[in-house]
């Protein structure tokens, strides 16, 4: 499956997006792992929705990481910013964390059932 790729101020780019995901977004250092890339899945509208790929898809038992996180990020001035991340985040009620509608919108995802 191809990413959906529009126009964005900020760049719809891996180099661009994974900075902001590490330094945003917190992650048990103590586990010796680390965002090591991007897989970008949405990237449209000043939005993007991202696959953050951990450094060791076999982290340590009791971590609760998985070998990826779903992050969403939004174009702010030209400039990514994470909206939100985790696994459990879908644009479906209850499941719609606040201000992510927009972004759900913008991306194409479905809002209701």
């Amino acid at each position: 499956m191809s990413p959906a790729v529009q126009a964005t101020a900020a760049p719809c780019e891996p180099d661009a997006m994974l900075p902001v995901i590490r330094a945003q977004v917190l992650i048990a250092k103590e586990a010796g792992v680390f965002f090591a890339s991007v897989d970008i899945i949405e990237c449209q509208k000043g939005y993007a929705r991202v696959g953050a790929i951990i450094s060791n898809p076999n982290p340590t038992p009791g971590t609760h990481l998985q070998p990826s996180e779903q992050v969403f990020l939004k174009d702010v001035g030209g400039r990514w910013t994470v909206l939100s991340s985790g696994s459990g985040i879908f644009c479906l009620p209850p499941y719609v964390p606040a201000g992510m509608k927009e972004a759900c919108d913008a991306l194409g995802l479905p809002t209701s059932t």
